[in-house]
């Protein structure tokens, strides 16, 4: 259960450590997150490379009532195949997410990839249980999820459906991602890449060749404090390994829907 408590102790740590030591610890830039929103208005979508979308999350704190929708989500459209990256923290923002993808495009949805196990990233995946979607993790994504869904049901109630939620709400991965997968969406293929211990022990990485655009997720925080609850040297470990990968431009978790890579 520990990669999902992380979130609230993360809430501790904040009202507990003099701002200083988190700037020393995690090197942050000057502009730090839990601003009042001021961007978001309806279910905003920018299309940051040729059939990659992303959706903003909002810049708010664990606190306010938006909390289910501070995470950077989205999807890439192929051929025959669309992949969902990361479903929002609950199954309302999953289900508008879901809405906004059927708006874009006629392609069906054949994956939804979660990145790694942080609520903010996979409460929404019960929007996309239907037939023909397959759910991919990391290797250990399964296991966290089975291990966290009673916490997940006490904390985030609400996200899952209030009275309704259940523990079949919280949908785990069907295909685990030992070291790397490729998915070919028709004429456009995404690598897939799981990780050891960095910001979660179940970080995954998404690459889409066709653009060279590289989904980060968590693994990239700009403008915000980052949550952590794997590893800090390997976390410093993964991002020089990923400074290597050939993108034009990063997704990051929290923060603008893309930036360059590897300056991001």
């Amino acid at each position: 259960m520990r990669d999902a408590k992380a979130m609230l102790q993360y809430r501790i740590l904040l009202r507990l450590c003099p701002r200083s030591i988190l700037l020393g610890l995690l090197t942050l830039a000057p502009a730090l997150g839990f601003t009042a929103d001021t961007g978001n208005v309806g279910f905003n979508l920018t299309e940051v490379a040729p059939g990659v979308y992303v959706h903003h999350g909002r810049m708010v704190s664990l606190d306010d009532p938006h909390r289910d929708d501070i995470a950077n989500i989205g999807f890439i459209v192929g051929h025959d195949c669309v992949a969902v990256i990361d479903t929002g923290g609950s199954i309302r923002i999953g289900e508008q997410l879901r809405q906004a993808i059927h708006r874009t495009t006629n392609t069906p949805v054949c994956y939804v990839i979660n990145t790694h196990i942080h609520f903010d990233h996979v409460l929404g995946n019960a929007a996309f249980k239907h037939k023909g979607v397959e759910f991919i993790g990391h290797e250990r994504l399964a296991a966290a999820i089975k291990g966290n869904r009673a916490f997940f049901l006490k904390h985030f109630r609400r996200e899952l459906g209030g009275s309704d939620a259940s523990a079949a709400s919280i949908i785990g991965p069907d295909r685990l991602v030992h070291h790397t997968l490729e998915l070919d969406l028709g004429h456009r293929k995404l690598r897939l890449t799981a990780y050891p211990p960095a910001h979660t022990r179940t970080d995954l990485t998404v690459y889409d060749e066709a653009t060279r655009t590289l989904w980060l997720s968590d693994l990239l925080f700009i403008k915000r404090i980052p949550a952590l609850d794997g590893s800090l040297l390997g976390w410093l470990a993964v991002l020089k390994k990923l400074e290597a990968i050939p993108a034009d431009r990063a997704i990051p978790g929290h923060g603008p829907v893309s930036a360059p890579w590897p300056q991001g």
